[in-house]
C-alpha cells in the first residue's frame, strides 16, 4: 500500500502497514498541535510540531495570515488527519493508543522540528540549508572554503537539468576552480550564527568544522540524496584529488586541467622537494634521464602550450604563454645538467606559471562556458579586470625571459648577476603581490 502523508513538506513513503500504525510502528514520530495540551505519546523522545495541516487541495498560499481566526487546534487537527488518511485510503483514522490501557498517550517533552518543502523555502535559505546538509552526513569534516564551493558544484552538475536547486548554486570558473558568490556568503552568514567555527591548521590553513547543531530539517530532497552521495565519496584526508577530478571531468577547457592539475600542482611538489641549497650528483652520472620531474614538467608544459584556447579573447594570452614556455624549456634544460645552485631560476620559472595562472583565470569566466546566467551583469567588468591584467603580465615575461636569458649565457657561473638579480627581484615581488 502507498501511504502519502499531508505534513507540509513531508515526502511520500511506501509502506506496508495500515495508516492507524504508520505512525506508531514505522516513523516512531510524536504528533501535537502547537499551542494546545499534548495528547499522544510515541515510544521515542522524538516530536513533531504540525505548524500547518490542510486536506488535499485545501492549503492557501498563505497558510497563517495575520488576521486569521483561530479555531479550535484540536477539532482542526482531528478533522484535517481523518480527511487526509481517510481521502486517499477509503480507512477510517483514529488516534494512537497505547498498547497496555488503550487509552491515547500524552507527550511529555514535546521538540519542535523545522519542517520545510522545497518548493516554497526562500532561495535566501537554500544554499545554507545545503552547507549545513554536508555536515549533517559527515559532521566530522574539516573543510575548506574551497572544498565546500567544490562539492556543491558536483551536487548542481549531478542534479537534473530541471531541479530548481540548479538556479540557487550559481558558478563561474575563478582561480581555485569552480566559484560561487553565493556560497561564500552563506559560508559568511553560517559562521556569524555560529553554526560553522573556522580554525588554523599548524601550517596556517584555514578549515570549516561544525560549530554548533543547526535545525533538523524533516524534508526529502533530490538535492539531500546528492550531497549525500558525494560527501560519502570524499576522503577528507585526501581532498586535493577530489578536486582535481572536478577539474578533469567539468573545466570550460583541456587547458585549465593540464595547466593547473598536471603543470602547476606537480612543479610546486618539485621546488618543495628540492630546497635551496641541495646538491645532487647528476654531473657525475652517465644515466640518460636523471631527472624525471623536470623531464615530466617540460613535456607537460609543452602539451600545454599544444590545448590553447582558440577564442580571440585569449590571443594575446597565448602569445605571453608560448613566449614563457621558450624560456622555461630553457630553464629546464639548464637545471638539468645540473640541478645545485639552480634555485632562484626555479624559483623564478614557477612565480612566472602563476602569474600566467591568474591572467587566465580572470579570463575564463568571461566566456558562457565559463559562467552561469546569473553572473552576465558582470562580464564588462570582468573583461576589463582581464585586460588589466593582459597589460600587466607582457612586461613580466619579457622580464622573466630576459633573467633566463642572463642565466643560462654564461653555464661556468651558477649565481646571477647583478643585473640578474634585480630582475629575478622583480619578478618574485610580482609574484608575491
Amino acid at each position: 500500500m502507498r501511504c502519502e502523508s499531508r505534513l507540509y513538506g513531508v515526502a511520500v513513503d511506501e509502506v506496508d502497514s495500515p495508516p492507524e500504525e504508520i505512525f506508531e510502528e514505522e516513523l516512531e514520530v510524536h504528533v501535537g498541535v502547537k499551542g494546545t495540551a499534548p495528547f499522544l505519546e510515541l515510544d521515542e523522545d522524538i516530536d513533531v510540531a504540525l505548524f500547518t495541516l490542510f486536506a488535499p487541495g485545501k492549503r492557501p498560499e498563505d497558510s497563517d495570515p495575520p488576521d486569521a481566526q483561530a479555531p479550535d487546534p484540536f477539532a482542526v487537527f482531528r478533522k484535517r488527519t481523518e480527511d487526509a488518511v481517510s481521502r486517499k485510503h477509503g480507512v477510517p483514522w483514529n488516534p494512537i493508543r497505547s498498547r497496555a490501557s488503550g487509552q491515547p498517550r500524552a507527550i511529555k517533552k514535546p521538540v519542535y522540528t523545522r519542517v520545510i518543502n522545497r518548493s516554497t523555502m526562500p532561495h535566501s535559505e537554500v544554499v545554507p540549508w545545503l552547507i549545513q546538509q554536508i555536515y549533517q552526513v559527515r559532521p566530522d569534516l574539516n573543510l575548506s572554503k574551497t572544498a565546500i564551493h567544490t562539492i556543491l558544484f558536483k551536487v548542481r552538475a549531478t542534479l537534473p537539468e530541471n531541479d530548481p536547486v540548479r538556479k540557487c548554486l550559481p558558478f563561474y570558473w575563478y582561480n581555485y576552480g569552480p566559484y560561487s558568490e553565493v556560497v561564500e556568503s552563506s559560508i559568511e552568514a553560517l559562521k556569524g550564527q555560529g553554526i560553522l567555527r573556522e580554525e588554523r591548521t599548524q601550517t596556517g590553513k584555514s578549515l570549516l568544522v561544525l560549530n554548533s547543531r543547526p535545525d533538523i530539517f524533516c524534508v526529502r530532497e533530490d538535492a539531500s540524496t546528492v550531497i549525500g552521495r558525494v560527501v560519502r565519496e570524499i576522503d577528507p584526508y585526501h581532498m586535493e584529488a577530489f578536486v582535481h577530478r572536478i577539474y578533469r571531468d567539468y573545466a570550460p577547457y583541456e587547458f585549465m586541467s593540464r595547466y593547473k592539475v598536471d603543470f602547476l600542482v606537480p612543479f610546486s611538489d618539485y621546488r618543495a622537494s628540492h630546497p635551496e641549497g641541495q646538491r645532487t650528483l647528476n654531473r657525475f652520472l652517465n644515466e640518460e634521464s636523471t631527472t624525471p620531474d623536470l623531464d615530466h614538467l617540460e613535456n607537460t608544459l609543452y602539451d600545454c602550450e599544444a590545448v590553447l584556447m582558440e577564442e580571440s579573447l585569449f590571443e594575446k594570452f597565448n602569445d605571453e604563454f608560448t613566449a614563457y614556455v621558450s624560456g622555461a624549456g630553457k630553464v629546464f634544460e639548464f637545471v638539468r645538467e645540473d640541478e645545485a645552485d639552480t634555485h632562484p631560476i626555479v624559483k623564478a620559472t614557477y612565480a612566472s606559471a602563476v602569474d600566467l595562472w591568474y591572467t587566465f583565470a580572470k579570463g575564463v569566466r568571461i566566456p558562457d562556458r565559463g559562467h552561469d546566467e546569473y553572473y552576465n551583469n558582470r562580464l564588462r567588468q570582468w573583461e576589463q579586470e582581464y585586460r588589466a591584467s593582459l597589460r600587466a603580465l607582457t612586461p613580466k615575461v619579457s622580464e622573466y625571459n630576459r633573467y633566463v636569458r642572463a642565466c643560462t649565457r654564461h653555464p661556468s657561473s651558477r649565481e646571477p648577476g647583478g643585473r640578474s638579480t634585480k630582475i629575478l627581484s622583480s619578478l618574485i615581488e610580482g609574484y608575491f603581490s
